[in-house]
């Protein structure tokens, strides 16, 4: 009588899913400044809930022009399986001093720690309407 012996070998492998963010911090670097030189730091921060970025998007569109007044701010999460990411930050931004060439970072956090800096964004520019005239008369 001839007895088949079957071996499973049941081997760990790595499961791949997406890394569970806790939060982002968007970081503002004045304009002139590298945000790729770590011994630079930001001018201004705003942490980003996870959960108020909407995820798994299509990447935007590039702008070749300077952006002016942004309002959302997009990065790409694939690394961590997200997708890219999108959150209005508006009011951040209108916070901003005016001047031409800022640049931003964003930064991932979990319950191990937080990501490097991501490469630095194109420089954008915040402006504010002009100030009134001084004064208006009328002649004939």
């Amino acid at each position: 009588m001839t007895r088949l012996l079957l071996l499973v070998l049941l081997l760990p492998t790595q499961a791949w899913a997406q890394t569970v963010i806790e939060s982002y911090e968007l970081q503002i670097y004045a304009p002139g400044v590298d945000p790729a030189i770590l011994t630079n730091l930001p001018i201004q921060t705003t942490a980003i809930p996870a959960a108020s970025a909407t995820c798994g998007l299509d990447a935007p569109p590039l702008d070749p022009t300077l952006v002016i007044n942004p309002v959302f701010v997009w990065w790409d999460n694939t690394p961590n399986g997200l997708g890219w990411c999108q959150a209005d930050r508006a009011a951040f931004f209108g916070g901003l001093p005016n001047a031409n060439g800022y640049r931003a970072v964003i930064t991932a956090t979990n319950v191990a720690g937080t990501s490097p800096r991501s490469p630095g964004s194109d420089p954008f520019a915040r402006q504010s309407a002009p100030a009134a005239p001084a004064a208006v008369r009328l002649t004939r």
